[in-house]
């Protein structure tokens, strides 16, 4: 009886702290609605030949940004 009751606390106890780890970890890194709307992502830098061909981009977020209106609900 003694051990059952020490393994439901134990559980217990795993099971709220880690609810309350995973809120605190969501609710203080994740930006809300609001902030995703305003985001502007920096151009980076583009590198041009001597004859004004682009060669490359420096960038230090990589990837292509799509506006929030572009992507499908589904």
């Amino acid at each position: 009886m003694k051990l059952k009751l020490i393994i439901i606390v134990l559980l217990l106890s795993v099971l709220f702290g880690g609810m309350a780890g995973g809120y605190i970890a969501v609710s203080k890194s994740v930006p809300s609605i609001e902030e995703l709307k305003k985001y502007n992502p920096s151009g980076g830098t583009k590198i041009y030949s001597d004859d004004d061909v682009l060669i490359g981009e420096l960038k230090i977020e990589k990837g292509i940004f799509v506006p929030i209106d572009s992507i499908p609900k589904i």
